[in-house]
């Protein structure tokens, strides 16, 4: 249609532009004579002719009476915003009927000409849900971006989502081969993933234009979308691609320096290209075939075949518009164009593009809604302007469009304040949810809603009307009511919407009062208050709740954090309909999932929210929760995944052998993060104390050192060592038990024997000192002992003198000589011919590991790190004595005194002194050069009140700072004692005091013992802190004991001496005794009037005492409350809940707190509680009630108690401490017990039901049986339901020679004789010899004698098999017996073939990995190529497990060469033809002589080097090596490893002794004459055995490249970065880059490979391994070698719910009998093994239910 045609159909919509709305009947009278526009083709008509059939022009009439009666009512309508659910914001007319008629008698008035009132143009209206339809175009703005879909941003508040299949022709191709792959079963493995990463083709932020697919008409107001180009370039043709035009294409193709884009025409065939420098802020490399893109045409030539195109922000300037177009069709949303204003509102623009199109911008595309928005705001009518299309529609068969004149729709550009970053967003500035308490309103739009200032600079933000208030509000005015303007309001940021460029805003109450409005402004660690609405069912179990937080938020509290502890009946505690209170665990936005927890531990933390790394501070605590075990410590999850890994050493102070002994999975413990690396994701966190904060713990710690004697008591006594707590503080330290005595390991044995915890040895040596990572060995030896203390133990290479005596143990015994070994682990070699005497000769040198030995220093080799010793007399030598230091007394003048003027110093002078360090327990000071002093803490304060800070008093003194001191005499270190001043030799320390009241002249205050009275108050200061009880010090000579029960009431204080009352602490004691005798005085820390009970008439029921544990008993827990009075808790006293009462729980010396329950003052007992409910004010769950009556227990009550004692007659049960409880043996079980008595033990937790209250007796009687406990019992099965010919399980009761008697399962202890004849389908000699009691059977029920009660059974496997045998669904089924057509699980295949060709193991015994990877870590590589061994020498001593020489050659010549002996030809022998001693080898002509029988023995030739070195010839080495080379015959392939071995063994000789260069040398000849990947991989293993992890990473990248094609090198690259180099980003990245350069079939196993290495590696994240096998098995889901792999790695991660859900996922698809056959068999084994009898009855049920099925299904 030409331009003019267009203009002349425009005629009706134009002339109807300028009429004002009318009544109905004058619209029925206009809508007659509106003019009809003329056909297309005929703009002139002749004659009159009418070329409108009659029908036509009804039509044509009643059409344009409908637009002016729509106009009418338009009158009525405010219209331009829509609301937050997408639709019109509109004036409500219910109320406003009244108002409607004067309306229209006001319009009759109106002096407007009838005719321009009739032709009022259409009203200005924007987007709404209701006016989308299905073809329209709209520009849209991503604004998130998952897996499945994008969501956009439409303009007027909308949102539309375009679903993965509906973003570009090349995805949705993608998906579709996806999906015929997917159902293509023949060649299963060769599928590839096809899940698409949207990141990579979308960004946030970008806009596009979108056709809309749909509009479902339902509450949810889902708008689909489609960003194809076929779909939103409708309407274009190639000639209509002008200049300026905007397009939307995906790219086809990447070229070298752009790339093709299909623009999706439907007619012609243009090439459209985009350059590569324009592509604005994309990047060539970023482009992916399938992105959409809008671009902007640079290039208008129509003689060109290629379009050119532009995506850069330059072109998509305002001032690049279309001015005029030969077809309006091309006119789509994202093409900026001019158009004349014809109208100007305050609700709008109104206004025509070359005459042709309809154009309108509604109220907030007009920028009437910004906040400087004034009546000049809008363009001027009669004036043209530039605005941007953002939709497009047919509007009664016309074409209108909606533009925006709004800056940052006219560039494209993201909205944004000035003020931000360019990076920054809008909603970065004010997220959703943010609440703003002052919120000005600056414009008020009647019936709309509120324009208001939210605080970011040009971005206002909108309260529609239904959203200002919780009551509604009909009408707002800008100056009356409380919503004028200027007002300041509280509001919250609902949204935001990129296009519109507005904040939504919500000034309602209950909006306010919301936790969160969404998942996107909810934070992890939240506490919010939810409402149960429902329970979440995994496999028939109670998996988790549903929490209903808002009405459009809901979260799941999983079944694992509904409680600390496991609920058994969860139902009870979340009803539905109950309020619960619960935490934000984590936050999933794509998955939209929020997970809760409700675990107490969690919820009543208050310690830091770790969400991500950078919440988390070294020091910084915070609860976290066990998910899974590691060999080397455990796996810890914090808020929003986040993930940290606990290793063993950190789980507690004393020493753990296994953590699943002391922890749980699932279970919330406090953490300390002690490493963070966000960089490389690794968090360690530390469950141990902060000895950090323990100062008199780190001050001992720093002042222990090698040979320092201390004592230690046993904490734990181990196989090897024992465990102890130095100086009873927490730092533990190792005892062996070969170092408790001098002697054999016999005699140490035996004095171990005597030792038991909690017994404090004395005389002991530190002989290992490690403080970073405090590790500690002692020593009991006495030889080693007496060493230490003369020094005469070395600990550093550095101290080792040559000819210097020296005693240290023997480490290890081996051919070449003995390794002794000194402090530190120091340890040099003692070599057999420096040994002396007959020794030499002797077995073992006459010695035997950990003998104490004395030697002398032969040579120190500092450049290798190590030395040697000898036995020999040295020679006298003069020349290494060492000068003593010189002991004159002479003294000097005193230099520069502090106070200016002092000579010298005597007794009592006054004088200043200058502080040079501030102690916890002294001042250092100087007096003059040379000369200092010591104030100590109890010389520096006169009264309490002086002291300000009174944990660390001295604190309040500065390095530097000048005092006033007196001379008290001089220090003796020794004696802790200070001396005359006559007694003053070499470089005194002078005593001193800086006490007020003591500067005065001439006296000297000396307060000794004998001044001490009772009841006297002193100021005393901590100097020593022990585990019960405190040294105190009053004067430098007066010190004094404070027991703990003397010190505090407070439990957590007493049971943390040293950081509540640390060294130097200031403590204002009372004393209680003073015995001058033996010099010893007892304070306490409490006043007169404040006593601590001290017997038992101080004490009363009710009353809460303090004490310790001082013994622990099976059911009682004694606890010293004073040295005269004790207490007892009994174990029914411990906790609410019998479950957790457990006195091994506690420990011995364990401050607690506890309530007074009973007392007996003639037999003087005194009874605790240390229940919660007694000591707590605040309400506690009590799971079993304290019972002090018989009156308080009542018939049929359910009790739980501890067995008390077992006797022939029953059990007796504590219910409380004064309440036993009896149980007839007739009640203990419905079943027989044979053996009653082991099945129950003393103070075993038992639950029965009260059958009995005899109150005159004083006697209750309980019932255990389960069918009188339990409510939901299953009655067992009678005589009278068994029938004959079905079959049951049933175990041997006895064995008979005649035949074997069964107890049928799930019976009444029925039983049934299966005679011998009956046992098997051959003879059998005796039924002892098949069956033994206790054996598990399946039987067929033969013949019933209803009269003599008797049952004949039959064991016949004739009888048992074939489609008659069916097992009784009320017995158990057994796994050895589901036999089925098809499905015989027991089997005695070791193996089961399935798809593909795999062969799966069947493990026989126990659990057994099948899916073991060979990677290469440090420990495979040394299996895999032995390096260098310098002659069997390791500078640790570590040849403790190595073969002696003569060993090795043994072995040499027992091992045959494979090749040969395959071949039938015999081996080689060795030529022992020579003179070689026991020892092999120990000379050159030895390995000559060896040499000439094995020439090709690669193994000789190594030892022939490793001899070399051992006497630090390297070059003889070398050359040896060089022989080897030409010798060895290099043609077999046997031969080949010979000459492999050598070349390694010369690449570690080039290591230890070479440089690079000659390293580099040797490694590219080994490459020339050897397998060159096997030397690559060989040399990385030597590099990552001598820790040069950049050189093997640089060495591994080259074999990445150079081996490409192979698995095994991209696989233990990725190893290596997990495993040593703990990279675990720089290894992730390696799958990509492995799947483009490994072939296709390769890339399942290279996937599985990578996963397991998530789950095995210390470094790995078993989550992100999960991720992984759920793509693959999604992808291949009947690969059932991968389901076996995964279920493998899951076993040995630990989490038992994992395991069980994947068999039930595996058992529960389809799969084969034959198949299925191999998992449950496996699961049974894993129930045997890590269930109960509970979960395998589970197993054998589902065993069975699928023979049932398949039996169904065959049939």
């Amino acid at each position: 249609m030409s331009a003019t045609k267009r203009k002349a159909n425009s005629t009706l919509p134009t002339k109807r532009s300028n009429k004002k709305s009318k009544s109905s009947s004058q619209v029925s009278q206009d809508a007659a004579s509106v003019p009809i526009p003329a056909p297309e083709g005929e703009l002139f008509q002749r004659g009159g002719a009418d070329v409108l059939t009659p029908l036509e022009r009804k039509q044509i009439r009643a059409k344009a009476t409908q637009d002016a009666l729509f106009e009418e009512e338009s009158d009525r309508q405010y219209h331009g915003l829509s609301d937050s659910e997408g639709e019109p914001i509109e004036r409500n007319d219910e109320a406003d009927d009244n108002s409607a008629k004067p309306k229209v008698k006001k319009h009759k008035s109106s002096s407007i000409p009838t005719h321009e009132r009739t032709s009022r143009p259409s009203k200005i209206d924007g987007l709404s849900y209701k006016r989308m339809r299905k073809g329209m175009l709209v520009l849209g703005c991503i604004t998130r971006i998952s897996k499945k879909d994008v969501t956009l941003a439409l303009p007027n508040n909308l949102t539309g989502f375009a679903p993965l299949s509906s973003i570009s022709g090349a995805i949705r191709r993608q998906l579709e081969e996806a999906e015929m792959q997917s159902s293509d079963e023949e060649d299963n493995e060769q599928r590839t993933d096809n899940h698409i990463n949207l990141s990579r083709y979308l960004r946030v932020g970008q806009y596009l234009r979108a056709s809309v697919l749909s509009s479902d008409d339902s509450s949810k107001k889902h708008i689909r979308l489609s960003t194809v180009p076929r779909d939103v370039n409708v309407g274009i043709k190639s000639e209509d691609l002008q200049q300026h035009v905007v397009v939307q294409g995906e790219v086809s193709s990447i070229e070298d320096h752009g790339a093709i884009i299909d623009l999706g025409l439907a007619s012609g065939k243009a090439v459209a290209f985009i350059s590569s420098t324009e592509l604005g802020d994309l990047k060539l490399s970023s482009l992916e075939i399938g992105m959409p893109i809008l671009c902007s045409v640079s290039s208008s030539n129509t003689n060109e075949k290629v379009v050119q195109l532009s995506a850069d922000p330059k072109r998509f300037k305002a001032q690049n518009c279309v001015k005029s177009t030969t077809n309006v069709e091309s006119l789509l949303p994202g093409t900026a164009i001019e158009l004349m204003v014809h109208e100007s509102t305050a609700h709008g623009i109104r206004g025509k593009m070359m005459d042709l199109v309809d154009v309108t911008s509604d109220i907030v595309h007009s920028g009437q809604l910004s906040s400087q928005a004034t009546e000049n705001t809008s363009p001027e009518s009669g004036k043209k302007t530039r605005a941007r299309v953002i939709f497009a529609k047919e509007e009664n068969g016309h074409r209108h469009l909606g533009v925006s004149i709004l800056p940052h729709i006219l560039s494209l550009e993201s909205s944004r304040s000035s003020d931000l970053d360019s990076s920054a967003t809008a909603t970065d500035s004010l997220p959703t949810g943010s609440i703003i308490d002052e919120m000005k309103i600056i414009k008020v739009i009647p019936s709309r809603g509120l324009l208001l200032d939210v605080g970011v600079e040009q971005l206002p933000g909108f309260a529609h009307i239904s959203r200002i208030s919780d009551k509604r509000v009909k009408e707002l005015s800008a100056t009356t009511d409380q919503w004028r303007e200027g007002s300041v309001h509280r509001g919250r940021i609902t949204g935001f919407n990129p296009i519109d460029g507005v904040f939504l805003v919500s000034l309602e109450n209950g909006i306010l009062e919301l936790p969160f409005l969404g998942l996107d402004d909810a934070r992890p660690g939240q506490i919010v208050q939810g409402i149960v609405s429902k329970f979440k069912s995994i496999n028939g179990e109670i998996g988790g709740v549903v929490l209903e937080i808002t009405d459009s938020v809901s979260g799941l509290v999983p079944a694992n954090h509904l409680s600390d502890v496991q609920l058994q009946f969860p139902e009870k505690k979340f009803k539905i309909g109950s309020a619960i209170k619960a935490r934000v665990l984590s936050i999933d936005p794509d998955q939209r999932r929020l997970t809760l927890t409700c675990k107490k531990t969690l919820l009543n933390s208050k310690a830091d929210i770790w969400s991500s790394y950078s919440d988390v501070h070294i020091g910084s605590q915070s609860p976290g929760i066990i998910v899974t075990f590691l060999p080397s410590g455990a796996l810890v999850e914090f808020y929003n995944r986040l993930k940290g890994f606990l290793p063993i050493s950190e789980m507690s102070e004393s020493f753990i052998r296994d953590p699943k002994e002391h922890f749980r999975i699932g279970q919330a413990i406090n953490l300390r993060a002690i490493s963070i690396n966000p960089d490389e994701r690794r968090l360690v966190v530390s469950c141990r104390q902060d000895t950090e904060l323990t100062d008199g713990t780190e001050q001992l710690l720093e002042k222990l050192q090698v040979g320092l004697l201390v004592s230690g008591k046993v904490s734990e006594k181990l196989a090897d060592e024992f465990v102890l707590d130095i100086d009873n503080t927490s730092i533990k330290a190792i005892l062996p038990i070969s170092h408790l005595v001098d002697g054999s390991d016999a005699k140490c044995a035996q004095a171990a024997k005597r030792i038991r915890v909690e017994q404090t040895l004395q005389e002991l040596a530190i002989l290992v000192l490690n403080k970073s990572k405090r590790y500690i060995r002692l020593t009991k030896r006495a030889s080693l002992v007496k060493a230490l203390s003369l020094q005469k133990i070395p600990s550093t290479l550095d101290s080792l003198i040559p000819g210097e005596e020296v005693t240290g143990f023997v480490k290890n015994i081996t051919s070449i000589g003995v390794f002794v070994q000194f402090a530190n682990s120091l340890t040099g070699l003692l070599h057999k011919t420096q040994i002396t005497g007959e020794s030499r000769n002797a077995e073992q040198f006459g010695l035997h590991r950990n003998q104490t030995i004395t030697a002398r220093v032969l040579s120190v080799d500092p450049d290798q790190q190590r030395f040697f010793l000898t036995q020999k007399v040295e020679p006298q030598d003069t020349a290494n004595k060492i000068a003593k230091p010189n002991d004159s007394n002479d003294t000097a003048a005193l230099v520069n005194p502090i106070d200016g003027a002092s000579t010298s110093f005597k007794l009592g002078q006054l004088t200043k002194a200058k502080i040079i360090a501030v102690k916890d327990t002294q001042l250092n000071v100087q007096l003059a050069d040379g000369v200092q002093g010591r104030i100590d803490i109890s010389q520096v304060f006169d009264t309490w009140k002086q002291i300000k800070n009174k944990k660390h008093p001295l604190r309040s003194y500065q390095k530097g700072q000048l005092v006033n001191v007196k001379i008290l005499g001089i220090h003796d270190a020794k004696n802790h004692k200070f001396l005359p001043l006559t007694h003053r030799r070499g470089n005194a320390v002078f005593e001193l005091t800086a006490k007020p009241s003591d500067q005065v002249e001439n006296t000297v205050p000396r307060l000794v013992l004998a001044d001490m009275k009772t009841d006297d108050t002193h100021l005393c200061f901590v100097n020593n802190v022990r585990s019960d009880h405190l040294w105190v010090n009053i004067s430098t000579e007066i010190r004094g004991r404070i027991d703990v029960l003397d010190l505090t009431e407070n439990a957590q204080e007493m049971e943390d001496l040293a950081k509540h009352f640390p060294i130097g602490c200031a403590i204002q004691a009372r004393v209680v005794k003073v015995d001058k005798a033996e010099n010893h005085l007892d304070l306490t820390a409490f006043s007169s009037e404040k006593i601590r009970p001290q017997t038992i008439e101080d004490i009363v029921i009710g009353q809460t005492v303090s004490g310790r544990i001082s013994k622990i008993l099976d059911k009682l827990v004694i606890v010293q409350i004073s040295e005269l009075l004790s207490a007892a808790i009994h174990i029914c006293d411990l906790e609410d809940d019998f479950s957790i009462a457990d006195p091994r729980a506690l420990r011995i010396r364990q401050a607690v707190t506890a309530v007074v329950t009973g007392l007996d003052k003639e037999r003087k007992d005194v009874w605790l509680s240390k229940r919660p409910s007694k000591l707590h004010s605040h309400p506690v769950t009590v799971q079993d009630p304290e019972l002090y009556n018989l009156s308080e227990v009542h018939l049929n009550d359910v009790r739980r108690g501890f067995v008390k004692n077992i006797t022939d007659q029953g059990l007796f049960v504590s219910l409380s401490r004064t309440l036993t409880a009896f149980i007839r043996v007739s009640e203990l079980s419905d079943q027989f017990l044979k053996n009653w008595k082991d099945k129950f033990a003393l103070h075993q937790l038992v639950k029965g039901k009260v059958i009995s209250v005899n109150a005159s007796a004083d006697q209750i009687q309980l019932s255990l049986k389960e069918s009188v406990v339990d409510a939901n019992y299953t009655a067992p099965l009678q005589f009278e339901d068994f029938a004959v010919g079905k079959i049951y399980h049933g175990r041997v009761r006895k064995v008979e020679d005649y035949g074997v008697f069964v107890v049928l399962d799930k019976s009444k202890n029925i039983s049934g004789l299966c005679h011998k004849s009956q046992l098997a389908d051959g003879a059998i000699s005796s039924p002892k010899d098949l069956y033994e009691e206790g054996d598990s059977v399946k039987v067929k029920i033969l013949k019933i004698d209803k009269d003599s009660k008797r049952i004949n059974l039959g064991m016949k496997a004739s009888y048992l098999t074939g489609k008659d045998s069916t097992v009784d669904d009320n017995a158990s089924i057994e796994m050895n017996g589901a036999a089925a057509d098809g499905i015989s699980i027991e089997d005695n295949d070791s193996s089961l073939e399935i798809d593909g060709g795999v062969k799966i193991e069947v493990p026989r015994q126990g659990h057994q990995e099948t899916t073991d990877m060979p990677v290469l870590t440090t420990r495979t590589l040394n299996q895999k190529t032995q390096g260098l061994d310098l002659g069997g020498f390791d500078w640790s001593g570590g040849l403790a497990d190595q073969q002696s020489d003569e060993e090795m050659l043994d072995l040499e010549e027992q091992r045959p060469d494979s090749k040969k002996r395959k071949s039938g030809t015999a081996a080689i022998q060795v030529d022992r033809t020579g003179d070689l001693d026991t020892n092999g080898a120990q000379s050159v002509s030895d390995f000559e002589r060896l040499l000439m029988g094995q020439p090709n023995s690669s193994f000789l030739w190594l030892s022939y080097m490793a001899f070399h070195l051992q006497l630090s010839e390297v070059e003889k080495a070398r050359q040896v090596a060089e022989r080897a080379l030409r010798t060895i015959n290099n043609e077999s392939k046997a031969t080949q490893d010979e000459v492999l071995n050598i070349w390694i063994g010369f690449l570690n000789l080039e290591n230890s002794y070479g440089d690079d260069d000659t390293i580099d040398e040797v490694f590219k000849r080994a490459c020339v004459y050897s397998n060159p990947q096997e030397v690559y991989t060989r040399l990385a293993s030597i590099y990552i055995q001598s820790d040069k992890q950049e050189k093997a990473n640089t060495l591994f990248e080259e074999m990445i490249k150079k081996f490409s094609s192979e698995p095994g090198i991209w696989q233990n690259y990725a190893s290596f970065l997990f495993d040593v180099v703990g990279d675990t980003e720089k290894a992730r990245a390696l799958l990509p880059r492995a799947m483009q350069s490994l072939p296709a079939s390769t890339h399942i196993d290279i996937a599985t490979k990578f996963a397991q290495l998530e789950f095995k590696s210390t470094h790995g994240d078993s989550e992100r391994g999960r991720t992984i096998f759920e793509g693959l098995i999604e992808n291949f889901p009947k690969r059932l070698d991968l389901w076996n792999v995964l279920l493998d790695l899951e076993i040995k991660a630990g989490s038992k719910d994992q395991v069980r859900q994947l068999f039930d996922r595996i058992v529960s698809g389809k799969i084969k009998p034959q198949k299925a056959k191999f998992f449950f068999k496996k699961w049974l084994q894993y129930e045997e093994k890590e269930g109960d009898a509970k979960s395998q009855e589970k197993v054998k049920a589902i065993a069975a239910e699928f023979v049932r099925k398949h039996e169904e299904t065959k049939n």
